[in-house]
């Protein structure tokens, strides 16, 4: 009898390993799951960083072109005034000396 219930414990000792090596596996199969989930969200999260990073570059790119503009148009305006004010000086200049 001793050889049947030395079998008989191994047994019972198998079933009670194979019992936690379930438990482990469903605890794995969770972390699993919940780092899929994670790792979703982070993704999206990445994905909406990088759109306002597109939306940032452009408005910085658009602001950039705007000033450039704006130095142009202000230095073609200083020329416009000066010509303007030689123009005036020399008319002033010519009703003077006339």
């Amino acid at each position: 009898m001793t050889l049947m219930q030395d079998a008989s414990s191994k047994v019972e000792e198998m079933d009670k390993r194979v019992a936690e090596y379930q438990k482990v596996i469903e605890d794995l199969e969770k972390q699993v799951k919940t780092m899929q989930q994670e790792r979703s969200e982070m993704e999206m999260t990445l994905a909406t960083y990088k759109q306002k990073c597109a939306a940032l570059q452009q408005e910085l790119d658009t602001s950039e072109t705007v000033q450039k503009d704006f130095v142009k148009l202000s230095q073609n305006l200083q020329i416009e005034l000066e010509k303007i004010r030689q123009a005036e000086q020399v008319i002033w200049h010519f009703a003077v000396y006339r």
